[in-house]
Order: structure tokens, then sequence, then C-alpha cells
């Protein structure tokens, strides 16, 4: 069986119908069939943000037909213990997605009583708990209600953990009785009397507490959702409904959907996740009471379901609920695509690389990416974007010329790179692989060559190669051996005594950069020189760019001009989202106010992490825009930068739009303050942080000096 060897389930079932003793029975059990809850019942997660491998074993699992009656006499008979719950929950899910809500909701009662004794009490709480997740899943709030209010009865003062986890669920009943307002008044309610009690626990137990309890975070991240929804002037809860197919047409069934929070989606998917369910046997899914906010969806999939087939989703895919009914969402599995060549650990020696794969329906652009293998897995990097055609031939120096990122074995001293991620596609001692992506006219993903191949016929060719038209140098090999001073020192004597040396040039910039990022300085002007020289030899837009940037620093403006339009030039004619809200800055700080308006507004179309939102915002602000207008922009591209939270520019908006109306020159002082901020006047600007008398106003320019 741990062989994923197809006997083994059958002699599983072979020892659990033979004369054992019980508690081998429940052993077996235990060990093949329960499920710790639908986030551990799957391999992989896909989602917008992140792919995460659950279960690397090979070990087969058994289907719902042949483990349902041992898990029903586990439910029934079995010890009384924690797998008793576990066990009851899955019962559960199995019949909420046969649409057998009585049997479900009698599975996890009957488990319920069993646990008589008192040690089990937090067994019984959590199971109750679920019978109200469930009905509140299928909109039977009236149920879930009366569960609540019996918990409760059962309840001290002293049980304020299962107090403060209740309230979360009480919440959405709140939402349906009364409102969005009423259940933010409830909850932050709540949240303080909990976190009083929790603080008191502290003081008593300052030794036994370790990590945030559950139910503050539930908590408090319903406090933070409902706030925004009642920001965003939200009318109700939403019903979100879909179904997950293949592009033939054959559903997915079995398969996890996880509707996630804004706040949520940059760790792994955990148990207690409110929106989380299985499709139904044609692939249907439906969530109940959804509340306002931004969501994104995952995908829970087993090896089985996945192997040969991608998701295609990207990473600014977000799901908006504001109040509407209901939003229906369609997923789709799609055939990974076939790459034709470079394949098969193939050596390049020639000067030009063609790279070839399969043509896709519908595709009218391509993606093509490299990864660098490193010890501790790979390192990689988009080498072209919007390919059109099925083929590219670049020369071999273009590629030795595409940095993949910077790898450091100590945080404390630039000296300890990684050889291997500097030297990148130069080193002819390594393996590289690349991969391709398939796009529509409107820039959706249709497919990808990378993903699951575990069989014979899903495997395809494999995607590596090694380039071997050059020779490690000198200093290659003393830079891989680690010697990084000297090596360093040899790159420069190299390129003095040759100055038509590109790779020398090249890893002198790239070696200069990796002491610029570990010592978090800018390059100085000893590098400069360097720095001009390769990018006048050069074709990568990205070194152009870094350049660009270096002048930005300086608000030397024409010379940032100058390689930004190189950039620009280097890339096709055009520039990626991010790089255009640089520039749309860098117009802004030069007081080209409509030039960097219209650029901000370009960039933000289609950057799914809308980092120059507050700019923007900003501008509209100084042109004189209403509150009203420039809320609803800030609220269409809210910021989604970082992990550990974002700026609320929306809400800021609102905030200053009730403070403006105790002043009667808050317009007026606003252009006033923004014209500091847009022209980098710093003392001025910190001098009226420091004595302003308006905190709304404060907190947008300090969010705004944040922004880049």
């Amino acid at each position: 069986m741990a062989e994923g060897e197809a006997d083994g389930k059958e002699k599983v079932l072979q020892a659990l119908e033979s004369p054992i003793f019980p508690e081998q029975r429940w052993n077996l059990i235990r060990r093949y069939m329960l499920d710790d809850g639908i986030s551990n019942r799957f391999d992989v997660y896909v989602g917008p943000s992140s792919t995460q491998v659950n279960n690397q074993s090979l070990e087969m699992r058994f289907t719902w037909e042949e483990k349902f009656p041992y898990l029903q006499r586990y439910l029934e008979s079995g010890p009384i213990d924690g797998y008793l719950t576990t066990t009851a929950r899955q019962l559960s899910f199995y019949y909420q997605r046969e649409d057998q809500l009585e049997k479900a909701d009698e599975a996890l009662r009957l488990a319920s009583e069993r646990y008589a004794d008192s040690q089990y009490s937090s067994n019984k709480f959590e199971l109750e708990s679920e019978r109200i997740k469930m009905f509140l899943k299928h909109a039977d709030v009236e149920k879930a209600r009366s569960l609540i209010d019996k918990a409760k009865e059962k309840l001290t003062q002293e049980d304020f953990h299962q107090i403060g986890a209740l309230a979360s669920l009480e919440a959405e009943v709140v939402i349906h009785e009364r409102g969005l307002d009423e259940a933010l008044d409830f909850t932050e309610k709540e949240l303080e009397i909990y976190q009083q009690k929790y603080a008191d626990e502290q003081r008593q137990f300052p030794d036994h507490l370790e990590g945030r309890p559950v139910a503050l975070e539930q908590l408090e991240s319903l406090k933070q959702h409902l706030e925004s929804a009642v920001h965003q002037n939200s009318r109700g809860n939403t019903t979100v409904k879909g179904k997950v197919i293949r592009s033939d047409g054959k559903p997915v069934a079995n398969a996890g959907v996880f509707l996630r929070e804004e706040h949520s989606v940059h760790h792994s998917v955990f148990e207690d996740e409110p929106y989380q369910l299985v499709t139904d046997k044609e692939g249907n899914f439906e969530f109940s009471r959804v509340i306002p906010g931004s969501y994104q969806l995952y995908l829970g999939l087993n090896f089985d379901q996945i192997d040969g087939w991608t998701w295609p989703v990207q990473y600014d895919e977000w799901v908006e609920i504001d109040g509407q009914e209901s939003e229906t969402l369609e997923v789709t599995l799609h055939p990974l695509l076939e790459l034709h060549g470079p394949v098969n650990q193939e050596t390049v020696t020639t000067e030009e690389v063609k790279f070839a794969w399969e043509e896709v329906e519908g595709a009218a652009s391509y993606d093509i990416h490299l990864s660098v293998n490193l010890e501790s897995g790979s390192i990689g990097t988009t080498f072209k974007e919007n390919v059109k055609g099925n083929q590219l031939t670049v020369s071999v120096e273009e590629l030795y010329d595409q940095p993949v990122g910077i790898v450091f074995e100590d945080t404390e001293d630039w000296s300890s790179v990684d050889p291997v991620s500097i030297l990148a596609f130069t080193n002819t001692e390594n393996r590289f692989s690349w991969a391709v992506r398939a796009f529509d006219k409107n820039g959706e993903m249709i497919t990808q060559s990378n993903g699951y191949r575990l069989d014979e016929e899903t495997i395809g060719n494999l995607p590596f190669f090694y380039l071997k038209e050059r020779e490690l140098s000198e200093a290659d090999q003393l830079f891989l051996d680690k010697k990084v001073e000297q090596a360093y020192q040899q790159y420069k004597e190299d390129y003095e005594n040759d100055p038509n040396d590109r790779h020398s040039l090249r890893m002198i910039i790239r070696l200069i950069g990796a002491e610029a990022s570990q010592s978090g300085h800018t390059r100085d002007e000893v590098a400069l020189p360097y720095m001009i020289k390769w990018a006048e030899k050069s074709k990568s837009p990205e070194v152009a760019f870094d350049l660009a940037q270096h002048y930005y620093e300086k608000r030397a403006w024409k010379e940032y001009l100058y390689w930004y339009n190189r950039y620009v030039e280097l890339n096709g004619g055009r520039s990626s989202d991010y790089v255009l809200g640089v520039h749309a800055t860098a117009l802004m700080k030069q007081g080209s106010l409509a030039q960097a308006k219209q650029a901000f507004n370009e960039s933000l179309e289609n950057d799914g992490g809308n980092r120059f939102i507050g700019s923007l915002l900003a501008l509209e602000l100084y042109d004189g825009e209403s509150f009203e207008v420039v809320g609803k922009l800030a609220g269409k591209y809210p910021e989604r930068v970082s992990s550990s939270g974002n700026t609320d520019w929306q809400g800021i908006i609102q905030e200053m739009s009730i403070e403006e109306r105790k002043f009667d020159d808050y317009e007026k002082e606003i252009q006033q303050v923004l014209k500091l901020y847009f022209d980098d006047d710093h003392d001025r600007l910190n001098k009226w942080l420091e004595t302003t008398n308006k905190p709304q106003l404060k907190q947008f320019l300090m969010a705004l000096k944040e922004t880049r």
C-alpha cells in the first residue's frame, strides 16, 4: 500500500475483514482511511498566489465507496477518542456533497453524543461548531441560531476561548438577521471582551501560553472583513457557485474548492478556512452567504486529477464580492502543452538556440521562462514575453545576458553569494530548464508546459538542456570554488586586458549588484562606468532600466529619460506595468502631472498588485476630484503588494471625506501638502506632518510616502 501498488489496497481490505482484534481494525482505518478534514485530503493546492504540495507519497487512496462502510462502523462503535471527531467530520462532508444534509448532521450529532465524559468537552464543542458551520453553509440560519443559543447555555465565563469561537459564527447569523453594520458592532464588542479575557489569562499564566488563539485571529479577521465591506457600502451576502471541469467537458468530482480571504492567501490552506467544500459528481460547488470582499479561489486536487492537466490561473486573479445576490465562477483545467526542443538533456554548442513547442489552439502569444538548477532547488526568470508563433530562435549571448536573481548563503556577508545563481546561463557545468505559457488575445493564460506529469502517457519531453558554446574562464573557476574576492579581481583584470570581453564585464556588474543588494546601498560612482559600458553593449532591457533607476534616485532627469527610452526600445517598444509605474512617478516628480496620471492609469490596468494606486489618488485629489470619485477609484484598484498587510486606500479616503466637514480649508490644504510631496520638499513636508491637526490627511500622506 505504501509503495502505491494496487494489490496493497486489496490486502488492507482483506485484513479489515479478517478475524483480528478490534484495536487492530481501528488502527487500519485510522492509518489508511481517515483524512483530517479537506485541507489535508489533497496532494496539490493550486491558487493565484501559490501552489503547494501536501503529500508527495505514492501511497494509494481508498475511494469513498471503498472506505464508507468502515468509517460508518468507526462512527457507531469505534473508540471514543479524537479520531471519532475526524470520522464524523469526514462522513458529514461526504453526506453534504451528496445533498443529504440530515445524514450529515446526524453523523456529527451521533459522535457528539458518544463523548459523554467531560474530558472530551473540546471534541463535543468542535462537533457542535461543525454542525453550526454546516447549517450556515447551507443557508439554514434558523437552525444555526438555535444551535448557537444551546451551546452558549452550556458555557461559563471560563470558557471564553469557546465563546469567542462561537461569536465568529454568531456574527454570520447577525448579518442575516440585522445586516452588516449590526454584525460589525457585534463583532467589535465580542472582540473587546475576548481581548480582555485573554490579557487576564496571559497575566495569570505567562509561561503556559504559546501562539495566538485561533478564536482571537478569527474575530480579528472577521472584524477587518466586515469593516471593509461596510466601507464599500456593500448591500449584503452573496451566493458564489460554479463548476470545475476539464476542457474536454469532463467534470472534476471530489475536488476541494476554497474561497480564501485576501489576508489569508499568503499562507498554506488551513483546516479552519471559512469557505471550503468538495465538488459533487458533476463538478459543481456552491458557497452560501459570502461576506462582501476580495477573495482568491483555490483548488485542492489529487495527483490523478491533475496529472497531465493544469489550471491556468494567474497571480492577480481575484474574486470581488460586492453584495450582489449571486456570483458564478467557471474553473477549467487544460491539457499541458508539449515542448519540442531543446529537451531531454540536449547539449547546445552553437551560437543560436531554437526553442520550439506545441502550437496551442486559440493562443495569440507565448511567454518563455528559464530556470537554473541550484543545490536547494532552482531559480527562474521570464526570458521572453509576447512571442508570436510556436518557436523562437535567439543568440546564445542573449541567454548569457539573462540574470535570474541572487542567492546568498549568509545574509550578513555578500561574498557568501551562490556563484551558480550569478553565473546563471553562462555556467557550462550546470543544467537548465525552460517552460512556456500560452495566452489568448485578451492576455488570459490558456495553458502551460509546467505541471504534473506522472506516468508514461503524460510525461512528454523533459524540459532540460545544457549550454556548452563557451568555456569557463579562470575567473569562473575561482568563482565556482567560492573564492569570490579573487574571482572579482580576476574579472576586472580580464576586462582591463580586453575591453571586448563581454563576459568579464557582465560578471563585474553582477557582483557589484550582489554587493549592493546585500549592503542596502545604491551603486556608488565607482560602479557607474561599468554600468554604462555594459548597458551600451547589452541588449537586455533590464540592464537599461537598472541605469534608469540609478538616475531616478539621483533625480538626474535627463539621464533618466535617456535610459528609460533605451529600456522601452529594447523591450519591443513597450514597458512593463511596474516600470511604467516608476516612470509615472518620475513624471510626477518632474511636475508633468497630466502625463503622470495617464501613465499611472495605464500601469494599473494590468498590475495585479496595484502598487501605484496611492500616487494616482494623490494626483486626482490635487486636481480637485471629489472624495466620492477618488474613493471609487481606490475600490477599483485595491493595493495587493504585501503579504503582511496593504494600505486600505479606500478606507483612508472615506475617513478623509468625513474629516473634510470639520475644516473650511481642507481642499486647499490637500493641494498645498501634495505639492510639497510632488516637489520632494522633505523638510517642509515633515514639518507639516509634525504639526498638522488633520489626522486622516496625515495618514494619507504617511502612506503615500511609503509608496515608490
